[in-house]
């Protein structure tokens, strides 16, 4: 948080690897925002700028999986909104249990692998729209789009990856079995 040089560094590998990350952080709830404060503004979300997950019996009260002890396997967060989240910041802060290790895939390497060896799959994925939707008891978030959203010429990939929202298909009925297809086989 003070070394100007190291915060750099880290910045780089961030944005060379899509993921990066820092050791030796204070385990205060505010650090993960004096972090992305040094980079510039967050985007607010239903679940604020900042959350604290816990992993804890399911119950009624639960709006995400997050907050469960579900496995969660590799994913995208926030596919229900038009420009989900580019970068994401996760801190733990304590961590009492065993287990709960993270599983992390490169989305533009598997989709760059589907475009070159699998092309019917990666059209699937590029073309066919899903309905994604979250929905609470202040917040009802919903969106249609590919799974693979290459928007405008130039414009970043948008991968909407997480299986628990995806609601349903929002596409001919000829088109539902090959979209099935394609999604188990990018979630492979």
């Amino acid at each position: 948080l003070h070394d100007d040089n190291e915060f750099a560094a880290w910045l780089k590998a961030l944005v060379q690897y899509g993921l990066a990350r820092l050791t030796n952080l204070p385990s205060d709830l505010d650090t993960v925002l004096k972090v992305t404060n040094r980079i510039g503004p967050q985007r607010d979300t239903n679940f604020g700028l900042a959350w604290s997950v816990k992993a804890e019996i399911l119950n009624n009260q639960e709006n995400s999986t997050a907050n469960t002890p579900l496995r969660l396997g590799p994913h995208t967060d926030l596919p229900t909104r038009e420009i989900p989240p580019g970068y994401q910041f996760l801190h733990c802060l304590e961590n009492t249990v065993s287990g709960g290790y993270s599983t992390m895939a490169d989305g533009e390497a598997i989709a760059q692998y589907l475009a070159a060896e699998e092309p019917d799959i990666h059209e699937a994925l590029s073309t066919l729209p899903w309905v994604f939707f979250n929905r609470s008891n202040d917040h009802d978030h919903r969106w249609s789009g590919p799974i693979l959203d290459y928007g405008m010429p130039g414009a970043p990939l948008t991968i909407r990856a997480f299986y628990p929202v995806r609601a349903f298909p929002d596409m001919e009925e000829k088109d539902i079995s090959r979209a099935y297809q394609a999604a188990r086989r990018f979630h492979q």
